[in-house]
């Protein structure tokens, strides 16, 4: 795959042999940074293993990577901070590690599942002066931290809560923001930051 340089999108999305195991597996391969071009990277549901490949800070022009619903250990790679056009990260349902890095917070970030995970602290509050419009949290126990206020006044503002629901949270809604409930459940994010 790394031949194909020239590639923009490559999506294995719950991608199954007939038997119905997953035509994917093992650890992600860093040889696929040579597809400099690729700008959407779907690996969803494959089990994959092992670490996030710090040679993927590479694909400059990803701006959609995701590899939830793997078995993806370790930190976010500091060279990740390489990715300035990421709009999408979606991380979500691995075993990932460590603190949520603020280089998160992307110039262009505006979808961010990090749930069902295992980092730990504080979430960077960086990532509320993005153009983030959705923000998924929840079931991240060790994750602390809160929620910009000023994200009541952004305009289609949602997060994600563990029932698969979207809560519209943004400026002209009335939904609340519960600690421990809805979006923030299995989290120590206090709600909105004072």
């Amino acid at each position: 795959m790394a031949a194909l340089k020239n590639l923009k999108e490559l999506l294995l999305d719950t991608y199954e042999d007939i038997d119905g195991t997953p035509a994917f597996s093992g650890p992600l391969p860093p040889q696929w940074a040579a597809m400099t071009s690729l700008e959407m990277l779907w690996l969803t549901d494959m089990k994959f293993t092992g670490p996030l490949p710090a040679a993927w800070s590479g694909m400059k022009s990803l701006k959609d990577l995701s590899i939830g619903w793997n078995q993806l250990v370790g930190g976010v790679p500091a060279s990740w901070k390489a990715l300035t056009n990421l709009t999408t990260l979606r991380l979500h349902h691995n075993k990932l590690t460590g603190t949520v890095p603020k280089w998160i917070a992307q110039p262009n970030l505006k979808i961010l599942r990090i749930n069902h995970n295992n980092f730990v602290g504080v979430l960077p509050q960086d990532i509320f002066n993005t153009p983030i419009e959705a923000l998924t949290l929840h079931n991240t126990p060790a994750l602390k931290g809160c929620i910009a206020k000023a994200m009541q006044e952004r305009q289609g503002f949602r997060m994600g809560d563990p029932s698969g629901e979207i809560i519209e949270l943004g400026k002209g809604t009335s939904h609340s923001l519960t600690p421990k409930q809805g979006p923030l459940a299995n989290t120590t994010i206090s709600g909105w930051c004072a």
